[in-house]
């Protein structure tokens, strides 16, 4: 399919949907901004150093050094209780 043949099939499609949620995701996807909206593109909006924690943890992942989610979980179940007790 050529890039014409799927952009005309994309407006076809966008322009046949009533699906708010749709439409939605798909100006987010294309990284337009509504007029007047408040959120806009969040990544702007986040700090300099909020973006280098999201740069490092992509690459990171890229690289294959992640940890799996029950494991971080239990780590963090463990700080809290620690927190908990050390409050009482």
């Amino acid at each position: 399919m050529t890039t014409e043949a799927k952009q005309n099939t994309i407006i076809r499609h966008i322009v046949q949907t009533t699906d708010t949620k749709v439409l939605d995701q798909v100006l987010s996807l294309l990284g337009n901004k509504q007029q007047g909206d408040a959120q806009g593109d969040w990544w702007q909006q986040i700090t300099d150093y909020e973006r280098v924690l999201l740069l490092r943890g992509a690459t990171q992942a890229s690289e294959g050094k992640t940890k799996p989610h029950a494991e971080v979980g239990q780590r963090i179940r463990k700080v809290i209780e620690k927190h908990r007790q050390s409050e009482q």
